[in-house]
């Protein structure tokens, strides 16, 4: 039955493999090193692919679930290769890679929205004292509270904190 589904899922995937391959090589920094985090990423659609199909699901959803799948081994690979469980990688930022691959059929005019959306949200994210510009970015990348506490050294409820005073700008 996992087949069934893989097979189900893989030719709709397979048309975002190379923008998501090249977004990994630009957080890993190494061609090798993102084929094998690509082959791991489908490995883990395979394993998920019953969960994937479910109506729970849309088309654009299993993409997303993809994309931050890969980038997630790839942050995990960043990991690995600097000697730390927790940090240590340089991780980059969203991009516009990003916004055209959460977007089946990208337009120019929603590019550039996204594009000025994030922008200006860049903009008021340095506006904030330095160690909230790091919780939030953090944030942004993935890490959840405890892992920022433990980056910044500080206690995961000063991580709310800082997070809850970004909120409210």
């Amino acid at each position: 039955k996992r087949n069934e589904a893989f097979n189900i899922l893989m030719p709709e995937l397979q048309q975002y493999e190379h923008k998501v391959m090249a977004y990994v090589i630009s957080v890993v920094g190494d061609r090798e090193a993102s084929k094998e985090i690509m082959q791991d990423a489908w490995l883990s659609l395979w394993e998920n692919s019953e969960t994937l199909i479910s109506p729970s699901y849309s088309e654009e959803g299993r993409i997303g679930w993809f994309f931050k799948n890969a980038r997630n081994k790839g942050i995990n690979y960043l990991h690995y290769r600097n000697g730390s469980e927790r940090g240590g990688g340089k991780l980059m930022p969203l991009t516009e890679l990003e916004y055209k691959v959460a977007d089946t059929n990208p337009t120019p005019e929603k590019i550039t929205i996204n594009r000025d959306l994030y922008d200006k949200t860049i903009s008021t994210i340095k506006t904030f004292p330095k160690v909230n510009q790091k919780v939030v970015f953090d944030f942004i990348q993935g890490y959840d509270k405890k892992e920022i506490g433990e980056r910044l050294s500080i206690s995961e409820n000063a991580v709310r904190i800082h997070l809850h005073k970004a909120r409210k700008g």
